[in-house]
């Protein structure tokens, strides 16, 4: 690794997102997206019982991250009260990129260096202000105990890269620059700015293809409107449950957009594991930055007389490890008093690509586009790109253990 340099105060390419009780993940996650070219983080945090906000209080004095507390209550919804919190931030208004992603989400970009200014070039060399990613859903692979390593590196089995149901698989993730909207917002932006012209303005998809349809439309999953959507460029790797302990303290805790979906009996915990367990394919690209990251995150934990001498990496190693034992706590915790809830996940088996997708409980809730893709888990060609497939398929190590691909037929095209 060249000598990394923490980029101080540098609003180039911002990522934004809230969290709350997310201690044992951060770390990771801003060392891996620095690593990547990231160089600032604006981040919103709510009713944190495990010390998230004060270890990004300490990150700030790297002059990598704004933190903004987004205390209850919230009567539009966690998320979108955070992002109202964070729009006016100095180091969003300077931002040359924009990009959201959760702490459970990892940009992985497939060319180039795998660095964001790869993806810039792309961006930029198609005369394009924005791109979108189709995230790649990863399972738990039989693990049930949480370990203070990166989620990344844990997890290395994924939905098949040509699934399309269920919908969460085919989410889409932008990155975009500035200037061209109001609102910031999980899947794309949104709220035109009066001051843009769209006349020139153009949005590509994962295979650098411009898409007028991103452009018109709220699209927020690749499978809305059946448009061709490629992934050549990248991905966007989605570690939604993780191991079991650390997917009971999520569920616990509730998600950004609603309340517990287990006590609005929305979604039961055994739905939304089926729903977002896929261990198909083996998938370890995004391991080549594991040891730079791993370097990365001494830097921010220990004092080598490098860095800002306001920042304390001490503290910063203190707090993370205080947070990893309370959430090992809280599992613990709940594998004694809520022993039925991890009962429901003793014999259940993930969903393999010859399962018979099951009518969950809820499923009245499902959009009527995924109930049309429940019956068919893969792209048909005519909605992905043939660059596409010729070259995935062709070079992806699928593993000794994942399933045998599918033979991928042509469409009956009128």
């Amino acid at each position: 690794m060249t000598e990394f340099n923490i980029p101080e105060h540098d609003y180039r390419h911002v990522m934004y997102t809230t969290l709350k009780n997310e201690g044992p993940y951060v770390l990771d996650w801003i060392a891996y997206h620095l690593k990547i070219g990231f160089t600032h983080f604006a981040i919103a945090t709510n009713d944190c019982d495990d010390g998230t906000d004060n270890l990004l209080r300490q990150l700030e004095n790297f002059g990598i991250v704004t933190h903004r507390n987004n205390p209850s209550p919230h009567p539009q919804g966690i998320q979108k009260h955070g992002f109202m919190r964070l729009q006016d931030l100095e180091c969003i208004e300077k931002a040359e990129w924009l990009m959201h992603l959760d702490i459970d989400e990892f940009l992985r970009i497939d060319i180039g260096n795998g660095h964001v200014d790869d993806l810039v070039s792309a961006i930029v060399g198609g005369e394009a202000q924005a791109l979108s990613l189709v995230c790649q859903i990863f399972g738990n692979h039989g693990v049930t105990q949480l370990v203070d390593e990166p989620v990344f590196s844990q997890f290395k089995y994924a939905a098949h890269p040509l699934q399309a149901a269920p919908q969460p698989v085919c989410e889409l993730k932008t990155f975009y620059k500035n200037g061209y909207f109001k609102k910031l917002s999980p899947n794309r932006p949104l709220g035109l700015s009066e001051d843009a012209d769209f006349k020139k303005f153009d949005w590509l998809d994962g295979d650098g293809v411009s898409n007028t349809k991103m452009t018109q439309n709220q699209i927020f999953y690749a499978t809305q409107n059946g448009f061709a959507f490629g992934t050549a460029i990248g991905r966007v790797n989605r570690y939604a449950v993780q191991s079991l302990d650390a997917f009971a303290n999520k569920w616990s805790r509730g998600f950004a957009q609603f309340d517990n979906p287990m006590a609005s009996g929305e979604m039961s915990a055994k739905d939304y594991w089926l729903r977002n367990n896929w261990n198909i394919v083996k998938e370890e690209r995004i391991l080549t930055h594991l040891d730079e990251v791993e370097k990365i995150k001494e830097l921010l934990t220990e004092d080598q007389g490098l860095l800002n001498p306001v920042a304390e990496p001490q503290k910063v190693k203190k707090l993370h490890k205080k947070a990893f034992r309370i959430h090992q706590q809280w599992a613990n915790q709940k594998r004694r008093q809520e022993k039925e809830f991890f009962d429901d996940f003793v014999d259940l088996k993930p969903l393999t690509i010859e399962s018979e997708y099951p009518l969950i409980e809820g499923e009245s809730h499902v959009p009527q586009a995924e109930k049309w893709f429940m019956n068919r888990l893969f792209l048909n060609r005519k909605l992905i790109s043939s660059k596409f497939l010729k070259d995935y398929i062709k070079d992806v190590d699928y593993g000794p253990e994942a399933t045998e691909i599918p033979e991928i037929l042509e469409p009956n095209v009128a």
